[in-house]
């Protein structure tokens, strides 16, 4: 249980699944950082750095305009 998932109160109509896909891509983004350290620090890092949070964002644009050959 990595964002309290248990102590959400979206319960009505799409939120659950929406929130859910969304913390699946954030910690997919997380893990695929090259920084060496645990997966808490790193959200720890993106929540206090700007910086690294564009790192991990700009990873969407790139798989998206890099071709699958």
């Amino acid at each position: 249980m990595t964002f309290a998932e248990d102590a959400s109160q979206c319960r009505r109509d799409h939120a659950p699944r929406n929130l859910s896909t969304m913390r699946k891509l954030a910690l997919t983004l997380v893990r695929r950082s090259p920084l060496v350290m645990s997966l808490k620090r790193k959200r720890k890092k993106a929540a206090r750095d700007d910086q690294f949070l564009l790192q991990l964002l700009a990873q969407l644009l790139v798989d998206e305009i890099t071709p699958v050959t």
